[in-house]
């Protein structure tokens, strides 16, 4: 049997974006934040860990009141996880 090693990178983003990162919904969002939130998903297979490939992300647990990387603001969040696989 192979094992399959992987890594994470975890960010901290507002729950307004979780909809449009994991369905594609971008109800609620200005046309700015929809800009802003592709922007910044678009860097993430950028960042890959030396060694490892973007496989995907996925919306992790809330973090409460903390401040949101996409966007810079205070306010609601939850965890937005980049998993990525060793080649």
């Amino acid at each position: 049997m192979t094992t399959v090693q992987i890594d994470t990178v975890t960010y901290n983003i507002g729950q307004h974006f979780a909809c449009y990162i994991e369905y594609g919904d971008a109800t609620g969002l200005t046309d700015e934040e929809q800009q802003e939130c592709d922007i910044f998903l678009s860097v993430i297979p950028e960042n890959v860990p030396e060694g490892f490939e973007f496989m995907h992300t996925t919306i992790g647990e809330d973090v409460g009141f903390d401040r949101d990387e996409i966007g810079g603001l205070m306010g609601e969040c939850v965890e937005l996880v980049a998993v990525f696989r060793r080649i």
